[in-house]
């Protein structure tokens, strides 16, 4: 029987894993294929009824009018925050994501 090896792409932490340290390891995880899935498996309709308007409630009660959504992903909550009014500034460490919303 052949075992099939599939390389690691482990990050290599060096002796002092807590420092700044330099890696391409987070633009493995973000690859086409899963960005193109990514709203198949996130369903945003049973997502926007179980999560409901509590965010947009929460930042009418505090006054807010502009929005930092990090991590946005493929946009959904800055989608419904611009839908609510909000002035909304979208990032995310993945341009493939980003360019989806477009």
């Amino acid at each position: 029987m052949q075992e099939n090896h599939i390389p690691s792409r482990r990050q290599d932490f060096g002796e002092n894993p807590i420092e700044l340290r330099e890696t391409d390891h987070y633009v493995h995880e973000y690859v086409t294929p899963f960005v193109e899935k990514w709203d198949e498996l996130i369903n945003w309709e049973k997502r926007t009824q179980g999560e409901g308007s509590f965010f947009i409630d929460k930042l009418r009660e505090y006054g807010a009018q502009k929005v930092l959504d990090i991590a946005t992903g493929t946009g959904f909550h800055s989608v419904r925050l611009l839908k609510a009014g909000f002035d909304v500034t979208s990032v995310d460490g993945s341009a493939q994501k980003l360019r989806q919303n477009l």
